[in-house]
């Protein structure tokens, strides 16, 4: 029933977007109507005629009013559209925010009234712009979006309003285009990080502490003559008579590129109600996104995999973050994801099974893994007796999120959270909960 009636309400609120008259006209049209009933019936000869002279000089003021209105509204939109002319959005990030700019070239003289622009993204979300006279015959203006959601977005259509003062009449043309705006996660804390990069293949990074290579004492080789005579395993000759030698031991202060994986694994999609699960998403980016930044900030050379292609581009040298902007929930396993990774961080959520995190423990964690858990009770917030009190005695604006703890569903993410927890302690996994 309630999302019936939002969708009615929003096809009404379209509906009365596009129409050239609005209401103030028709309440102007309700003052002549009426207007003369206001004078008394039994009133004196000389006060009725005062009356009707003072509502003549109204009508006339009002009627006066109106064509202005119209002309000033009507003249610039014929000779905008005879022109062709099409305005220009451009789209840029400037501090952590998504800036929109639009402008109107060889617009025609406007006289007076309101030039503004809106702009729909994904059908759901508008974001209404001024624009104002600047040198010449431009009109431009600019603002910051506040869209909800870290992800990309595609807006097509820009429409043009031209509206007088009294907004009477709204001219409208929409025009057409392709673009896309990626909102970026930003960074608000900094998180420690206790990782060093794990050996792989190449040795690029110098690290504080010396570690172990390939070439454990337990691991062997065929003898070859610059081999020590000394390393050789006799009981294995005695038994199969083949010379084989201990590989010597070797400590290097040096590795290769620290790997950071993350998970967008959901196993619990149908638990979680619309506005939750989006907005746990964009936490969960967020999470990411100053994890990532934590770790370049001590100098380490990370390298990012996340767990799917993002079709986000990367803008202005934002890459990693234009690609966690561009990523969403999915029900993949998290272990064919990482298949065997030696893995150095791995960033996971408590929607991603406890199972499929012990399986992924068995084969790729190890000692030297550094685990960051984003858990839903972090996003939610916890039960305090203010946020309880205030909910019984009064009525918040929006339901706190822990009301979320006492559903089924709650229970369930709860659980799951409380599993993954025990197996990251039980087998000494380092790990941070945001």
């Amino acid at each position: 029933m309630k999302a019936n009636t939002k969708i009615l309400s929003s096809e009404i609120r379209r509906i009365r977007g596009q129409m050239p008259v609005r209401l103030v006209f028709f309440i102007v049209l309700l003052i002549f109507a009426t207007a003369k009933y206001f004078v008394y019936p039994e009133a004196s000869e000389r006060t009725i005629e005062i009356s009707n002279l003072l509502l003549k000089i109204t009508m006339f003021v009002l009627s006066a009013i109106i064509l202005f209105s119209l002309l000033t509204t009507l003249t610039p939109y014929i000779l905008y559209l005879r022109s062709k002319g099409k305005p220009e959005v451009k789209f840029h990030h400037a501090d952590d925010n998504v800036i929109c700019e639009i402008e109107c070239r060889k617009f025609p003289f406007f006289l007076a009234g309101v030039l503004k622009a809106r702009i729909v993204f994904d059908n759901r979300y508008t974001a209404s712009i001024l624009l104002e006279k600047k040198k010449g015959r431009r009109m431009a203006g600019g603002k910051k979006l506040s869209l909800p959601d870290i992800k990309s977005y595609y807006p097509e259509a820009v429409t043009i309003f031209i509206q007088d003062y009294f907004r009477m009449f709204s001219m409208q043309k929409t025009f057409y285009f392709q673009a896309s705006i990626t909102v970026l996660p930003t960074h608000k804390r900094e998180h420690e990080i206790k990782s060093q990069p794990i050996v792989l293949s190449d040795d690029e990074i110098r690290t504080d502490t010396i570690h172990k290579k390939e070439g454990e004492f337990l691991h062997f080789k065929q003898f070859e003559s610059s081999d020590d005579v000394r390393r050789i395993v006799w009981a294995f000759y005695a038994k199969n008579k083949e010379l084989i030698v201990r590989t010597t031991e070797m400590y290097s202060m040096y590795v290769s590129k620290l790997d950071f994986h993350v998970s967008f694994s959901n196993g619990y999609a149908d638990l979680l109600k619309r506005n939750t699960d989006s907005e746990f998403l964009n936490y969960y980016k967020t999470a990411v996104w100053e994890t990532y930044r934590s770790v370049k900030t001590t100098g380490k050379d990370i390298h990012f995999i996340p767990d799917q292609k993002s079709k986000s581009a990367a803008e202005h040298g934002h890459e990693v973050s234009a690609q966690i902007s561009g990523m969403n929930w999915h029900p993949n396993k998290i272990y064919d994801y990482l298949n065997e990774a030696k893995v150095s961080i791995c960033c996971i959520s408590s929607l991603v099974p406890a199972q499929d995190i012990e399986k992924a423990a068995n084969f790729t964690f190890s000692s030297e893994t550094f685990v960051v858990f984003v858990t839903l009770e972090s996003f939610l917030g916890k039960i305090n007796i203010p946020d309880i009190l205030a909910l019984i005695f009064t009525v918040p604006e929006k339901k706190p999120g822990w009301l979320f703890y006492f559903s089924r569903n709650g229970k369930t993410i709860l659980n799951n959270e409380k599993a993954i927890r025990d197996i990251l302690k039980s087998r000494n996994i380092n790990h941070i909960e945001l």
